[in-house]
């Protein structure tokens, strides 16, 4: 990732010689600085003035160098004033702001923007916090409202990955994070917090880096098949199949239980008032798997 992209910065820095009021800047999981191996990269040129021709062949040959190499990527052009407007959109697109870094450009510009935008987050932080609570009510109910399902999607169900994302938007808006563990640092989460929060990411960090080299590509589901095999190579020791995959998956429902009682636990914190989701059950489910 890091070869190819520097081979990107590079393309950009030709660019910027004819027009220096942009930057290049990374989104999502590769903002976020925790790619798997086939996470999309996702990318933003963010302009000074209004979108042209020159933006959109800058654009197009970014993304014709990582499709070229094997990548799923996405670049979209944007403004200060772009910005301002998903502000107001729906939770799944203004999120992404959360998750922009500096790659390569006019960093004054990024800065500029981006104080902006979270200044404007931060001004609207109950709204913020009722809209995640939503999102998470919503998505929940969609992939089957419970984080005991035999075949996951360990990104998007109840406890997943994207509840581990909802935990860090809140920090960047709230606590002004650049890392989880700064939530511990600065006393928003108790230690017993910071370990079920730290074990959960580096457990879905592996299975779904496992997912996508066994599956060659992305995909998010953890099929009985993929059960198996990752149980195997992360030394699930049992001879017996049947055992070994079934302490792996007492493993995965601990996690989940853990994170999805977390992320609804420091989402009312932050918020002061007691969040429509139930964490009463999600506590007793934790308690419940983890003899």
């Amino acid at each position: 990732y890091q070869l190819l992209i520097q081979i990107v910065s590079t393309k950009f820095k030709n660019q910027i010689k004819l027009q220096n009021n942009i930057s290049l800047l990374a989104t999502g999981s590769y903002g976020r600085g925790y790619l798997n191996p086939k996470s999309d990269i996702d990318l933003i040129i963010l302009a000074k003035n209004k979108r042209n021709q020159n933006l959109i062949k800058i654009a197009e040959e970014t993304l014709y160098i990582l499709w070229d190499n094997g990548f799923d990527a996405n670049c979209t052009i944007r403004n200060e004033k772009n910005c301002i407007s998903i502000i107001n959109k729906k939770i799944e697109e203004k999120t992404i702001l959360l998750d922009v870094r500096f790659l390569y450009g006019n960093k004054d510009l990024f800065l500029k923007t981006k104080k902006t935008i979270f200044e404007m987050f931060k001004t609207n932080i109950e709204l913020f916090i009722e809209e995640e609570i939503n999102e998470i009510d919503k998505r929940w109910k969609k992939f089957g409202d419970s984080t005991y399902i035999l075949e996951p999607n360990i990104k998007m169900m109840k406890g997943g990955i994207r509840d581990l994302n909802a935990i860090w938007w809140l920090g960047k808006i709230k606590y002004d994070i650049s890392s989880y563990k700064d939530l511990l640092t600065n006393g928003e989460i108790t230690k017993e917090e910071w370990r079920i929060l730290v074990t959960a990411f580096r457990f879905y960090d592996k299975v779904r880096n496992f997912i996508h080299l066994i599956s060659n590509r992305k995909d998010e589901r953890l099929t009985y098949e993929l059960q198996e095999e990752i149980s195997l190579k992360l030394n699930y020791r049992d001879t017996i199949a049947s055992l070994r995959v079934e302490n792996f998956m007492r493993d995965y429902f601990r996690n989940a239980s853990a994170i999805s009682y977390l992320a609804i636990t420091l989402l009312e914190r932050a918020s002061g008032k007691f969040a429509k989701l139930q964490k009463l059950s999600d506590l007793e489910e934790f308690e419940n798997i983890g003899g």
